[in-house]
């Protein structure tokens, strides 16, 4: 029934434009799309206020909305436990926003890190359609070990999509046959705060698909002044968690202070 009305709606906008030219056929699909684009938003409720995302752009989008607030009950928690109106959130890895409009709306100062151009225009998208660009800043940026121009390999080329991997095409579980690779540029943390006079975290979320060591080297300083810290733990990560993790979190000052799902996935951390 859907795929009936759908061809009845895209045969009628194709009956109605025959007399017009090519250049405002296109520009009435455009609008077209838009509309359809503004009118398909999925409202969620949140005890900080409600929410709005897009739905129609992408299958991984659309079932990332659907469940954002079930699939990681830990990273709300966080949230509204640790994080305080005026913290300063960075979200590294934001994907298309999520986390960072809640965070927002809970009162954080965020900013959102996300390298993939196709989630990161999702990012903004929602960004813009809650009224939180004055709370979220968005930037199509990794971050990195040092600074420098590298690529980005995405194992899909749809919004929403995880299981990216920096420098060469391998998460923390395994190598993958890259979809699409992407030109970008990657920061230290400690220079987007020392050169670049972004605003320090207060706290700290990462979710890198295994680029999170490399990220922990360029955020010494950074580091040193988190008061929490969560981070997806997992594959190579977890084998490699005691010898190069532990050591440049203890140095920072941080501690284990518990985990979510059995120890599996996310952990946090605090100041000591």
């Amino acid at each position: 029934m859907s795929r009936t009305l759908a061809s009845l709606v895209v045969g009628f906008a194709r009956l109605i434009t025959l007399p017009t030219s090519q250049r405002q056929r296109a520009r009435v699909y455009a609008r077209i799309k838009d509309h359809f684009d503004r009118a398909v938003v999925h409202i969620v409720a949140t005890r900080h206020g409600d929410l709005r995302f897009y739905t129609n752009r992408g299958a991984a989008a659309a079932s990332a909305l659907h469940t954002f607030q079930g699939d990681e009950p830990e990273t709300i928690s966080w949230i509204d436990d640790e994080v305080e109106p005026g913290d300063v959130v960075w979200d590294v890895g934001a994907n298309v926003g999520l986390y960072s409009c809640y965070a927002a709306k809970a009162g954080a100062r965020v900013l959102a890190f996300e390298p993939s151009g196709i989630n990161f225009g999702l990012l903004v998208a929602h960004v813009e359609l809650n009224g939180l660009d004055q709370s979220v800043a968005p930037y199509c940026l990794a971050l990195t070990d040092t600074s420098r121009a590298t690529e980005l390999f995405t194992s899909s080329f749809e919004p929403g999509h995880a299981f990216n991997a920096i420098d060469s095409p391998e998460s923390q579980f395994s190598a993958f046959k890259p979809k699409f690779r992407q030109a970008i540029l990657g920061f230290a943390a400690d220079d987007l705060v020392d050169r670049f006079g972004l605003a320090s975290p207060d706290h700290l979320k990462l979710d890198v698909d295994g680029a999170e060591i490399a990220i922990l080297k360029g955020a010494g300083k950074v580091l040193g002044k988190v008061r929490t810290l969560i981070m997806e733990i997992e594959g190579r990560n977890r084998d490699l968690f005691d010898d190069e993790i532990a050591p440049l979190l203890d140095r920072a000052g941080l501690s284990h202070a518990g985990s979510w799902e059995d120890g599996a996935r996310n952990q946090l951390f605090t100041r000591k």
